[in-house]
């Protein structure tokens, strides 16, 4: 019963994502199922993403996000006590691509001593008001092989179908991957969660 509540809210959540706000409360199962078969591929092939990791759990969940993204950091801070309680291990994949100072500030992540402590000291600056959106200063000269990460992270997303972030990728207890772009909803989340393999 849980995982077709989860699925109907997964349905419905992407239906006023992408801005289609019909009665409708089935997605076209094509679409869900070249979702999941991408979403398969994606976690067939994590390996090639460079990630930082945050929290400790047996339930993981990736995030791809930008460090100038507001709902990335809206995800970020939704998901703070999940991780704090253990529930959840977040696994943030990296792409420079919404700013000019997008590549940098992801640069500046991955080349940080303690990735962790970088994506955090980003987060916790996070500002619109300023202008300056993530609150970490950009690397201003990448590493080639950093850029090399940067790529490849961007080129994994790419194979959602869309580059949208941030974009959560997971598979659920019954064993099914899945993808879902965009901010969803702190109750949504916390479904999510607990629905995680």
């Amino acid at each position: 019963m849980f995982r077709r509540t989860l699925a109907t809210f997964v349905t419905v959540f992407l239906l006023i994502a992408a801005g289609s706000h019909t009665a409708a409360a089935a997605e076209n199962p094509s679409k869900a199922e070249a979702r999941q078969k991408a979403a398969t591929a994606m976690l067939a092939d994590i390996k090639l993403a460079t990630w930082i990791r945050d929290g400790k759990s047996v339930h993981v969940m990736y995030v791809f996000f930008d460090p100038n993204c507001p709902y990335c950091h809206k995800v970020f801070e939704m998901l703070r006590p999940s991780v704090q309680r253990g529930d959840v291990e977040l696994r943030w994949i990296v792409v420079g691509k919404l700013m000019t100072t997008s590549t940098g500030k992801a640069a500046a992540m991955l080349e940080a001593k303690d990735p962790t402590e970088a994506l955090y000291r980003s987060e916790s600056g996070f500002s619109q008001a300023t202008g300056s959106f993530g609150g970490i200063e950009e690397e201003p000269v990448p590493r080639n092989e950093t850029l090399r990460q940067l790529h490849a992270n961007l080129a994994l997303l790419n194979r959602s179908g869309f580059d949208a972030v941030p974009s959560l990728l997971f598979r659920t207890k019954d064993g099914k991957a899945d993808i879902i772009r965009g901010a969803p909803p702190a109750t949504f989340l916390e479904q999510l969660v607990k629905n995680l393999e």
